[in-house]
């Protein structure tokens, strides 16, 4: 797929950003509200591993991945063989937006220091992205900046946003009962995140408008007003061909900003009347609802010198000016100098930026049904929006989320069934057979022909007593 030079440009941009790290993401719907989550527990509600069955937990390695796209859809796609899949832009006149969200932990860790406290720490690297578009047509026959003109000239101006903000986390978690009695229990808990600012960009075109000139002889567009800007992280200029990418990558890590995060929770627990379990073991409850603030804060970046705002196009220059000032642009410097011949005004950015977390309130009710079956409701509010604005924001993908479950210490089957932040409703699954958990955000991506490239997959790897010497009520005998 050909994209006319100004846009194949910032599409690079953009897409180079979301996912060069992949190495929060939406969340992994299967642990919502249960006891046998684990420490990724935490990733919901900081408050959520007071209550844990287990006494301690590893989570050795977790990956979640989450797309919203109306964009983007995948020709001659097979599941499971790929090999003959294109990634096709979606032709016609629409708006086009992409959301994508990556989540990767290591060593995921939680101790429960006696039966009211627990504590908890991991690393994790995440990855959100949102892209949007007014409304513009395209065909897989436009293949220059003129034609895309051509085929836009009823549109009155050009519209794009961008954000990216990747960062590495080390989280320290504790949390506590505050208040128990026979039939009622109260936890809290808290996450600081120590963060460094690892991968970030943002661009936008606001307003680009343009007028079309005939000539005698041919067709002619020439800019009239808008503004741009674009920004990345000062990191990738110091990317060196000589060094290995994991001396690159250090080097990243070394360079990267620091920044505090934190999210808080609490979990409000109905027990059963009856209880016959161990005196170690958690009581079976009837009702658990949470309440949780997650990912209060910002991520920051330094900023490329090789970036800036632009201002006031040049009304003299006409579209095959234009496309000839673009061509054979090599380095994001060459693509700075190649915008400022475009504007009368060109202006530096400041030494560094930064994006807001996607911070949320979630709340999350967890029904006990008996016999190992469980339903869980959640819904997740995000208190800032990505569009663009003064201050930068990246958001979750997560709205409202209903999972049936059934589940013991070893084994499990869900079916979360959400509706998403763009108004998408997705049906998924996943299953847990001992350390292992896998699950889908929805079944579509993989049984429909030709499909947009929405929903994604998580996988969970963790390590926790299973030896028979272990304590268990009798309501986990399986």
């Amino acid at each position: 797929m050909r994209i006319y030079p100004l846009f194949k440009y910032l599409f690079v941009l953009a897409i180079g950003f979301s996912f060069c790290l992949a190495v929060h993401a939406q969340q992994y719907n299967a642990l919502h509200g249960s006891d046998y989550a684990g420490a990724p527990a935490i990733f919901n509600n900081p408050a959520a591993n007071v209550n844990s069955r287990h006494p301690w937990d590893i989570t050795v390695f977790n990956f979640n991945l989450g797309v919203i796209n109306n964009a983007v859809y995948l020709k001659n796609f097979k599941f499971p063989s790929a090999s003959q899949t294109e990634a096709i832009l979606i032709p016609g006149t629409q708006n086009r937006t992409l959301h994508a969200t990556i989540d990767i932990g290591l060593l995921n860790s939680m101790y429960k220091l006696n039966n009211k406290s627990v504590i908890g720490f991991g690393i994790r690297a995440r990855t959100l992205n949102h892209f949007k578009t007014n409304s513009f047509g395209y065909n897989d026959t436009i293949t220059s900046f003129h034609q895309f003109l051509k085929a836009n000239r009823s549109n009155n101006y050009v519209d794009f946003n961008g954000r990216h903000a990747g960062w590495l986390e080390f989280d320290f978690n504790y949390g506590k009962s505050l208040f128990e009695t026979p039939l009622r229990k109260i936890n809290v808990g808290a996450t600081l995140q120590i963060m460094k600012g690892i991968s970030g960009a943002y661009a936008s075109v606001n307003r680009l408008s343009y007028l079309e000139s005939v000539h005698p002889f041919d067709t002619a567009y020439k800019i009239t007003n808008g503004t741009g800007a674009y920004a990345y992280a000062a990191n990738y200029d110091n990317w060196s061909p000589y060094s290995s990418t994991a001396g690159n990558l250090k080097q990243f890590v070394k360079n990267g900003p620091l920044a505090l995060g934190l999210s808080i929770g609490a979990d409000f627990i109905w027990f059963k009347e009856e209880y016959n379990g161990e005196e170690n073991e958690p009581r079976q409850y009837t009702w658990k609802l949470g309440i949780s603030i997650m990912d209060i804060g910002f991520a920051k970046f330094k900023t490329s010198e090789y970036t800036g705002n632009f201002g006031n196009p040049k009304t003299t220059l006409e579209d095959w000016q234009i496309s000839k000032k673009l061509q054979g642009i090599a380095d994001a410097k060459g693509l700075r100098d190649s915008l400022a011949t475009l504007f009368d005004t060109t202006t530096a950015l400041p030494a560094s930026f930064k994006m807001r977390l996607p911070t949320r309130l979630v709340i999350n009710a967890d029904h006990y049904l008996g016999n190992h079956f469980y339903i869980n409701a959640q819904a997740s509010l995000n208190l800032y929006s990505s569009s663009y604005g003064k201050t930068m924001n990246v958001r979750e993908l997560s709205l409202l989320t209903l999972t049936p479950r059934w589940e013991t210490r070893i084994w499990g089957l869900y079916m979360p069934i959400q509706y998403n932040t763009q108004g998408q409703l997705w049906i998924g699954g996943a299953f847990k057979a001992g350390p292992v958990i896998m699950g889908i955000h929805d079944y579509r991506l993989f049984l429909t022909k030709d499909p947009l490239i929405n929903g994604g997959a998580y996988l969970l790897i963790q390590i926790h007593p299973f030896k028979e010497k272990e304590k268990k009520s009798r309501y986990d005998c399986l």
